[in-house]
């Protein structure tokens, strides 16, 4: 009754991974290499462990047959989720206290470790209140939190994960049925224009700036505005916007005069 529970309440909604379906004994994954204590951490060593990461996890969920899974008590059925999140948990560990050379990716970092800490979550809320239909929402929240950090990772980083076709659907899905309209009204493209050129600099990919403040661009505008602390975060281009973007842009350089790069 439980698992056909979740699959309605999550099916719709396209939020949940399919449930596993490979019957060979998963290997155990490998651990991670020490946790970052010091230095910038490189875009290329962040993308091969979440990519290490991924597909630890990807060989943890073959542990379980669909039949198998059907049959386990509430308790065992929580524990089999909470053995999947466990090589994302050493993951996210691993970098917590770590500063990123890219703050779009430390920002992508952030919701990926999110989506790992709401699953954890959701599996030890359950085994103290029992509710099923709680578990499969936040669950399902989580899955959507991966999902969008790992297609972003996939399409502007060129990460290279295995199977990530659902993950892609369920993003589509959502964007398609998104009506949010875009924070910026502006008709003068100049500012709009400089803004996405900055803020692709700073590693925020907004795409061509081409003055049209689509959603990538809000969004990329709030990830800033997030990631340097400014408030309201509300993804609006306008000249103070501008001028913050520009600062940021001088810090960095200074920043790289300073250290002799």
């Amino acid at each position: 009754m439980k698992k056909t529970l979740f699959i309605v309440l999550t099916a719709a909604a396209l939020t949940v991974a399919p449930v596993p379906v490979l019957a060979e004994e998963a290997a155990e994954p490998q651990q991670t290499a020490e946790v970052y204590s010091s230095g910038l951490v490189t875009n290329e060593a962040f993308l091969a462990d979440i990519t290490a990461s991924y597909e630890d996890r990807l060989v943890r969920s073959q542990k379980y047959t669909n039949e198998e899974l059907n049959k386990m008590s509430d308790e065992e059925y929580i524990e089999a989720h909470l053995y999947y999140v466990e090589a994302e948990e050493r993951f996210c560990d691993k970098y917590r206290e770590a500063e990123f050379e890219d703050r779009n990716i430390q920002y992508l970092f952030n919701k990926y470790c999110e989506g790992v800490d709401l699953e954890k979550q959701s599996c030890e809320d359950f085994l103290k209140d029992r509710d099923f239909g709680k578990w499969s929402v936040a669950w399902g929240e989580a899955y959507n939190l991966r999902a969008d950090v790992i297609v972003e990772l996939a399409d502007l980083y060129n990460a290279e994960f295995s199977s990530i076709d659902d993950m892609r659907a369920n993003v589509e899905a959502r964007a398609a049925e998104s009506t949010a309209a875009t924070a910026t009204t502006d008709a003068d493209k100049a500012p709009i224009t400089k803004a996405q050129q900055l803020l692709n600099d700073l590693g925020f990919l907004c795409g061509n700036p081409d003055g049209d403040a689509g959603k990538r661009t809000v969004a990329s505008v709030r990830r800033f505005q997030e990631m340097y602390g400014y408030s309201p975060i509300d993804g609006v281009i306008d000249d103070e916007l501008v001028e913050q973007l520009e600062a940021a842009i001088e810090e960095r350089q200074t920043a790289a005069v300073a250290s002799g790069e």
